[in-house]
């Protein structure tokens, strides 16, 4: 499973939870529903209070990778992800095409890296986004699973109080 296809079928999850709290307000906590339609009621909408936590867990997963191991050469190691500019401000990129102080490196610095670096280095640097891509891949499929398992127990309740 890659991380889009992840993220597809989180996207999934959220759309059914959205259309299963449009269809549970439909009836609601009406007056002429009984004591335990509204104990079903706010259940459900408890359990789907979490599994939209989960699914935004899987979406945004913030996971910090421990540091990996420096290669013994006195070089720096070559990266394959460019991190943002300590100056950079998303607003004003959000309405301007500038690329200016978007990310932290540039030509010059990026040429000079991978011009110094050593086949080892080149090998070490992409092992660690390779471990670091996986970890991220395997965290978010674990989370996924964990809200696929409160998005069906999510159903059963919002079926339960359909009938309810």
């Amino acid at each position: 499973m890659t991380i889009r296809f992840i993220d597809t079928k989180v996207a999934f999850c959220i759309t059914l939870l959205s259309g299963m709290v449009a269809g549970s307000f439909q009836t609601g906590v009406a007056v002429h529903h009984g004591r335990v339609h509204a104990v079903f009621f706010w259940i459900f909408i408890s359990l789907i209070v979490v599994s939209l936590f989960l699914c935004l867990r899987v979406i945004f997963p913030v996971i910090k990778v421990k540091d990996t191991p420096q290669s013994v050469s006195p070089r720096e190691l070559p990266k394959f992800f460019i991190h943002q500019s300590q100056e950079h401000h998303w607003i004003r990129h959000t309405f301007s095409n500038a690329p200016d102080n978007v990310l932290s490196d540039d030509q010059a610095s990026i040429s000079a890296v991978m011009t110094n670096a050593t086949d080892a280095d080149l090998v070490l640097s992409m092992c660690n986004q390779l471990l670091t891509v996986s970890l991220i891949r395997q965290m978010k499929s674990d989370r996924l699973h964990a809200a696929m398992f409160s998005m069906m127990a999510a159903v059963v309740l919002f079926f339960t109080t359909m009938i309810t």
